[in-house]
């Protein structure tokens, strides 16, 4: 049979079963999919947390709602608009098979950012930003295990979901077999149809945009009104580097220390670093609460400092303040330590003086590579719980088991030492961490109606218990007496007080100002009582090589001894997330600045210590003066950063190497 020169073939532009019509079929399933989760998401946020999000969430008006939904249907509708366009435009078969492909892709990225921002809000009641998403992006197996603990398994079931329809369906919908019989090539698009696709897609860049300028004056913070992608993307800017400035605030010349006069026999030092202990939540600083009766009793032969303060809500950040006695960074990227910073931390100025050093914790050393950055501070020890084991404890968290564990590594690690040597121990612990299950061993006590705060000072007693046996080791071992003990915490933790949880954007007395005493079995050393004034983290360093009868010689730290008299100075605390908030006190007066994220505020202490009544539209001048003085800080540390890593050491003359200090110290780089 001779073919009819009428037959009509199927043309290579336009491929069969890819026709205008069966594209427009995945784009809807995509769009439909992406908007119905994200919509669905966005909703329950407004109905599991309204007083985390409105100011009065009994009067919350519908135009108030239309505004917190608005963003996410603006969005939403904006992206449909793009996998519309993008999708009809092209007629060629490869090319609108990656552009459908691509929309694809994209889709689900929207989708795990929305239940990534969805589970931020709900755990920390903040908003996901860039920063923090670029920095998880390069620890997924951290990422993972958080997820897998702070996902409830309806939203991972509905993540996992929405993702797995958004790539399948599509797919299923474009098969033969499921659009019955094969569509037949269209003829060319005419140019008003090409048109009307790239018009969808220019479209949609100021329709998705426009989600960024929903707003009500009810939104306790502007960023939870944003779509939780609207929110990553408008936190995005390209890395750029600052200015360094002529005042950095890191000292050039590396710390070096000497004795005072002939040393004598030098006393051990034990730091207790207490994982998100807050000072309102234990006895000695709250004697309505009754769960750290052996803090409370060794509170009364110690030095009890009542305005302690974090400079950073961060345990890595913390660590740094508390042992080097230098201020953090303030971005989420590890720095690359250079020239002389690591060399301020106790534990390398001690080892030089003949001191023993060693870190013990009860978390996975593996997240944020403790076990790098301790060593780089000089501990010659790290007794983690890879080392120990952990059977017939219970996990008190995601991170790791009781901090009961550490009692037999203490034991055996105090056997092996010589008696003649001292040293430095530090223990971080871990029972209070986010996300802390009810441990049971020493009987769980009922404090709170709510789940979490209850959790929280159960965990809390039972870091109390691990004190009082820890101390017992130290008694046992014939070394308590000539031992200084330091007991402090990295941070507190928040439990929606000021519509924020967690720590690591809490700059509220929740989370900055922690407990802190100083033991001296002997009273030689450190007289009991009680102190007011406020300090910070940074005079832990300086305190204790004074106590021990060491003087600084060279460089200098950030802080000073809190045994020694000097003029109150204004204490300084940022966020660990970038640009989120900053905190200044003097005596009684607070500010924190939320760049704009929150009206900034200014509160007086002392006759509001809830912090409940901003009185920064009552005196504006100061609020701004406060606001431009913190600013100035905050410019300074980055720019202290940035010279640090920009500066490169000179060859050493004896070896021509580079990477070590005038001491001869390698430097590290870690966080």
């Amino acid at each position: 049979m001779v073919a009819s020169a009428h037959t009509v073939r199927p043309s290579d532009d336009v491929p069969r079963g890819f026709a205008s019509t069966d594209a427009g079929t995945r784009t809807t399933l995509v769009a439909a999919i992406v908007f119905i989760y994200g919509v669905a998401l966005q909703l329950a946020r407004l109905f599991l947390r309204p007083l985390e999000l409105f100011h009065d969430a009994t009067h919350v008006s519908f135009t108030d709602a239309l505004a917190f939904m608005g963003s996410t249907l603006l969005f939403q509708g904006g992206f449909a608009l793009f996998a519309f366009g993008v999708t009809g435009f092209w007629q060629t078969r490869p090319v609108r098979k990656l552009a459908a492909w691509s929309v694809q892709a994209l889709a689900v990225l929207i989708a795990v950012l929305e239940t990534a921002g969805h589970a931020y809000f709900l755990n920390t009641g903040s908003t996901l930003d860039y920063p923090l998403v670029a920095f998880s992006a390069g620890r997924m197996r951290e990422v993972a295990v958080l997820a897998v603990h702070s996902l409830s398994p309806l939203l991972l079931g509905s993540m996992i979901s929405a993702a797995a329809a958004v790539a399948v369906l599509p797919w299923i919908a474009d098969r033969p077999w499921a659009r019955g019989a094969a569509a037949s090539p269209p003829p060319t698009q005419p140019r008003w149809r090409r048109a009307l696709f790239a018009t969808s897609m220019i479209a949609s860049l100021p329709l998705a945009a426009a989600g960024l300028l929903t707003h009500t004056s009810q939104a306790i913070d502007r960023a939870t009104i944003r779509d939780p992608v609207l929110n990553v993307i408008a936190t995005f800017h390209p890395s750029r580097r600052a200015p360094h400035s002529a005042q950095s605030t890191l000292d050039d010349e590396p710390v070096t220390i000497g004795p005072i006069s002939a040393p004598g026999a030098l006393r051990n030092v034990v730091i207790v670093i207490l994982e998100s202990a807050r000072a309102e939540s234990l006895t000695p600083w709250n004697a309505s609460l009754q769960d750290a009766p052996f803090l409370a009793e060794l509170a009364k032969s110690s030095v009890r400092f009542d305005r302690f303060y974090t400079v950073q809500t961060h345990t890595g950040r913390a660590l740094r303040a508390i042992l080097c006695g230098f201020e953090p960074q303030h971005r989420i990227r590890p720095p690359k330590f250079t020239h002389g910073i690591a060399t301020h931390c106790l534990p390398n100025l001690l080892r030089d003086h003949g001191f023993s050093t060693v870190y013990f914790q009860t978390a996975d050393e593996r997240v944020e590579h403790r076990t790098f950055v301790i060593f780089s501070m000089g501990y010659h020890d790290f007794i983690g719980p890879s080392s120990f084991g952990h059977e017939g404890f219970e996990q008190a968290n995601y991170l790791g088991y009781e901090d009961d564990s550490m009692l037999a590594p203490t034991r055996r690690w105090l056997e092996a030492q010589e008696r003649s040597k001292p040293f430095l121990a530090t223990y971080l612990t871990v029972n209070a961490h986010y996300r802390c299950a009810l441990l049971t061993r020493h009987g769980p006590q009922r404090y709170s109606d709510d789940p979490e705060l209850n959790c929280y000072l159960n965990a809390l007693r039972a870091d109390d218990f691990f004190l009082r046996a820890l101390f017992d080791e130290y008694k046992a071992a014939g070394l308590y007496r000539n031992t200084l003990f330091v007991v402090v915490a990295d941070h507190g933790e928040a439990f929606g007080e000021h519509s924020r949880r967690t720590h690591n954007d809490v700059p509220y007395e929740e989370a900055l100002r922690v407990p802190l005493l100083l033991h001296d079995p002997t009273g030689t050393l450190v007289r009991p009582g009680v102190r007011a004034d406020p300090s910070t983290q940074l005079d832990i360093a300086p305190t204790v090589l004074g106590l021990l009868g060491f003087a600084v010689k060279s460089g200098h730290f950030q802080g000073s001894s809190l045994m020694v008299p000097h003029p109150q100075v204004p204490i300084r605390a940022a966020c660990y997330d970038p640009d989120t908030c900053l905190s200044w006190v003097r005596g009684d007066e607070k500010f924190i600045h939320h760049f704009g994220r929150r009206p900034d505020e200014l509160f007086d202490l002392g006759r509001d210590p809830k912090e409940t009544t901003n009185l920064a539209g009552i005196f504006p001048q100061r609020a701004a003066e406060l606001k431009r003085d913190l600013l100035d800080w905050d410019r300074r540390i980055k720019d202290g950063y940035a010279a640090a890593e920009a500066w490169t050491p000179p060859p050493r003359p004896d070896s021509g190497e580079a990477g070590s200090d005038s001491t001869g110290r390698v430097l590290s780089s870690s966080r």
